[in-house]
């Protein structure tokens, strides 16, 4: 026996509480006919309320609560295997993990700004394959195209741009390398996703793009950063801060280059967005990606679990329509004595 949501569970507290709130409903029809006239008189004007039914209802009632409590957490009791035909794109993300992501120009950090993206774009891409990419002064592949975004999310926890050996930001190495994940027979059905500030000094990221879009790659850029900049915090083991400084001893300002970024997107029919807060350009990111024509990625075996909440569904019902049903009054049963007695 499966629960799908067993956090409802916790609706359960709620029958106490209304077996509380009926007990005291009860004590105070009692001590309002207490008032009303003596218990000798008030016998009798309630002879014909039966206690053991009201008794009787309230349980009903309480009943009633407790399974359709139980009929939220979704019991799940069978499984019937099926197989599922996937459809999608390969989309490759390439993460700038260089130090300049470290700036706190945009809120809380480029990183972190685009580290909290990336996993919502995971979850507005379901259904298609997915590479991580990540690149500074080189790039690697951190992950291979998987349908399985968990793996990704897992090698998303242990970025950190201060760890990795080569710094820079090589955006022409990052679309590159992100292209030996695809299929090279696939002309269409693939995408790569930049999030990154764009400073790229020392490549042909434009270039690189290009080369894509032969390819049959669309390419999609997401800049995080300002125009104006921020300096680069470092921070030391006595949770100190300091700033990253040129040769001559000066702080280095790293800047959001958004020419490059939406020169390298027209020329792979992509779309360049800038970061925001309010996270708006994601949502407009997976409507691009998941508009563009899918293949098929295969059939993959799937376990479906019975539904089985209609059981306390229906006992819920009939405490309920019971409930309904019965008064608070005794029963009475009168002796047949003839038509003329």
């Amino acid at each position: 026996m499966l629960f799908d949501e067993p956090v409802n569970f916790w609706l359960l507290l709620l029958i106490p509480l209304a077996g509380g709130l009926l007990a005291a409903g009860f004590v105070a029809r009692r001590r309002a006919l207490a008032r009303f006239a003596p218990w000798s008189m008030s016998r009798r004007l309630v002879a014909g309320s039966s206690t053991g039914r009201q008794v009787f209802r309230a349980v009903l009632l309480m009943s009633t609560l407790s399974f359709l409590a139980l009929a939220l957490t979704r019991p799940q009791y069978g499984v019937r295997p099926a197989v599922v035909e996937q459809r999608g794109v390969d989309v490759v993300i390439a993460l700038d993990v260089s130090r300049s992501m470290l700036a706190e120009d945009v809120r809380p950090s480029r990183i972190g700004r685009a580290l909290f993206q990336i996993r919502a774009l995971l979850e507005a891409l379901e259904g298609h394959r997915v590479g991580l990419v990540l690149f500074a002064g080189k790039a690697a592949v951190q992950c291979p195209l998987t349908l399985d975004h968990a793996a990704v999310r897992m090698f998303l926890d242990t970025v950190d741009p201060e760890t990795f050996p080569v710094q820079g930001t090589a955006v022409e190495a990052a679309v590159r390398v992100a292209m030996q994940c695809f299929d090279p027979d696939d002309r269409q059905h693939k995408a790569i996703v930049l999030f990154t500030d764009g400073e790229s000094h020392t490549d042909d990221p434009v270039g690189a793009a290009q080369s894509a879009a032969a390819a049959g790659v669309r390419l999609y850029a997401v800049g995080l950063g300002s125009t104006a900049g921020g300096l680069i915090p470092r921070h030391g083991e006595d949770g100190g801060i300091s700033f990253h400084r040129d040769a001559s001893g000066n702080p280095v300002r790293t800047r959001l280059d958004e020419s490059t970024l939406q020169e390298m997107t027209r020329a792979a029919y992509g779309e360049y967005y800038r970061s925001t807060l309010a996270g708006a350009e994601i949502s407009a990111l997976a409507e691009q990606v998941n508009s563009m024509d899918k293949k098929d990625l295969g059939a993959h075996p799937l376990t479906e679990y019975t539904e089985r909440y209609q059981i306390p569904l229906a006992l819920a019902l009939l405490c309920l329509f019971v409930e309904v049903l019965m008064g608070d009054g005794r029963t009475r049963t009168r002796e047949w004595r003839g038509r003329f007695a």
